[in-house]
């Protein structure tokens, strides 16, 4: 089995397969110097068993703090995303106290 390298800034991030695609989470990965703001990686598995980057995904709302990326889960075309500390209403104008969020996206991968 080839090793799968997380993002650098969370050397243990979250980590989920499925068939070929992986998806790793980065919650501590930086918007600006220690903020925290988060992110998630997909990754793809070649042929020879080896783990490819293929997209790095980000909140839409990204913020300094949210850990988006604290959780993460994989399934065919469809990714989820935790972010543990996001703490704001979807429009981002009502803070909501340790309400965290969760973010799905539909994955699209262009296949030779």
């Amino acid at each position: 089995m080839t090793s799968l390298a997380a993002p650098p800034t969370q050397p243990s991030a979250p980590l989920s397969i499925s068939g070929n695609y992986a998806i790793v989470g980065a919650c501590m990965e930086d918007l600006a110097p220690g903020d925290a703001a988060g992110s998630a990686y997909i990754y793809e598995r070649d042929g020879g068993g080896n783990w490819n980057f293929k997209q790095k995904i980000v909140a839409n709302d990204r913020t300094a703090g949210d850990e988006f990326g604290f959780s993460v889960s994989i399934s065919g075309d469809y990714a989820i995303v935790g972010a543990f500390q996001e703490d704001e209403d979807e429009n981002e104008l009502n803070y909501i106290s340790r309400s965290g969020s969760a973010y799905t996206r539909l994955l699209h991968y262009t296949h030779p």
